[in-house]
């Protein structure tokens, strides 16, 4: 019997940039350059988020 999470192969990557000038700066610095040169999509997400969400976005 295993448990867990399943992890799933995809080419797309979601990354948590924040909100506002800052995010924006983010993505043209990191984001558009990194899929640029490894055609991996990246879903940059811009929403404010508390550290208890982020804790249980990585719990499940």
């Amino acid at each position: 019997m295993t448990s867990g999470a399943l992890a799933v192969v995809t080419d797309e990557l979601r990354v948590v940039v924040h909100g506002g000038d800052v995010a924006k700066a983010y993505i043209e610095a990191y984001v558009k350059p990194f899929q640029a040169e490894t055609g991996i999509k990246v879903h940059a997400i811009t929403d404010q988020i508390t550290f208890a969400q982020l804790e249980l976005m990585v719990s499940t």
